[in-house]
């Protein structure tokens, strides 16, 4: 089968190659891929160097966002079948035994191995995934739309579960990327006061998120900062949450929230970034990180998915083969496009 494959440890050494197709255990289905999207993940792990400590094990085939058919099944398979369509999430092992795992936290286990970066991901013609892992399909719900089921899923964890956003709440979300985008949707549903800010070249994700009721705004800090002081009168926001991850997004989420507002990180931050942590004393802020997701996250994301799912396919605006592979990263690498999938054959 065709799979694109993280080499070495060496920057930017990937490959597409022919590799055997996997084989399923007793646990595990077999699924052909048919789509499979670009994460911002993915692209990291494409440009960095893998030291000591790397969430990302090569050789491996890389992706984690995917959705298909199974075409076989293990033989302590219950509840699906050959023929079912399906999204997955991306915990493939666990230890099963600490106390994350014990409140199905899989995603903070210490021993969790992730599709598409220390086992064998989604840019490939097919994949194994565990049937605990596996959801089928919400109604009206396509294959294609449903690879984006993953970032739902996290900005469920973040906003839901992790921030605990709730109604009423005031709640500014810097970036319109995935997250970003997922995050503001996520928020509103809870009956928060969402505004979702971009720049000037975020015109169509903006555009997407006004379709769904959620307030945008294109500008710099001086405009978010006008808008937020109005709709607070002069307080900041309850929560804000930087889904970019760099050193102007993360001051300008601290510097826009309330005194005992929350400060959420829905991105990897873009290397070390200096931090004043005063502000945070003396204005009483909290800082609440959030990784990947959980079982109860998928639950809700399926559906959201199904209630939004018109307006979230909207958000793929390109499509690939594994062929052309280094045009689809050069895209989402220069942020040209929204999300970005690979078409299986």
């Amino acid at each position: 089968m065709k799979a694109l494959v993280r080499r070495t440890s060496k920057e930017r050494d990937m490959i597409l190659k022919d590799m055997p197709e996997p084989i399923v255990s007793d646990n595990t289905v077999k699924i052909k891929i048919k789509y499979s999207s670009i994460c911002a993940s993915d692209i990291k792990y494409y440009n960095q160097v893998m030291g000591p400590g790397a969430k990302i094990i090569p050789p491996v085939i890389i992706g984690h966002e995917g959705s298909g058919i199974i075409v076989e099944t293990g033989s302590k398979i219950k509840d699906y079948k050959v023929g079912d369509e399906v999204c997955f999430e991306t915990t493939f092992e666990k230890c099963g035994k600490c106390m994350f795992c014990k409140s199905k936290e899989y995603n903070i286990c210490d021993n969790r191995k992730g599709l598409g970066s220390k086992v064998n991901g989604t840019f490939a013609e097919y994949v194994i995934v565990p049937e605990e892992s596996l959801h089928k399909l919400p109604d009206g719900v396509n294959l294609k739309t449903a690879t984006l089921m993953e970032p739902l899923a996290c900005a469920v964890h973040l906003i839901e579960e992790q921030i605990k956003v709730k109604k009423g709440d005031n709640v500014l979300i810097i970036g319109p990327g995935a997250i970003g985008f997922f995050s503001s949707l996520v928020a509103k549903s809870l009956g928060g006061k969402v505004i979702l800010s971009g720049t000037n070249h975020s015109a169509h994700r903006l555009k997407l998120a006004s379709e769904l009721g959620i307030e945008t705004i294109s500008g710099g800090e001086r405009e978010v900062k006008k808008r937020v002081f109005e709709m607070t009168n002069n307080i900041g926001a309850d929560v804000t949450v930087d889904c970019v991850g760099s050193e102007h997004t993360l001051k300008m989420a601290v510097n826009l929230a309330r005194k005992n507002g929350i400060i959420g990180l829905g991105s990897f931050p873009k290397g070390e970034i200096p931090f004043n942590f005063e502000i945070v004393f003396r204005r009483q802020l909290t800082l609440i990180g959030s990784q990947s997701s959980k079982p109860s996250s998928w639950i809700r994301a399926l559906e959201l998915m199904k209630e939004n799912h018109h307006i979230i396919e909207r958000m793929i605006t390109d499509s690939f083969t594994l062929d052309d592979w280094e045009e689809a990263f050069k895209l989402v690498e220069n942020k040209s496009g929204f999300k970005v999938v690979f078409k299986m054959n």
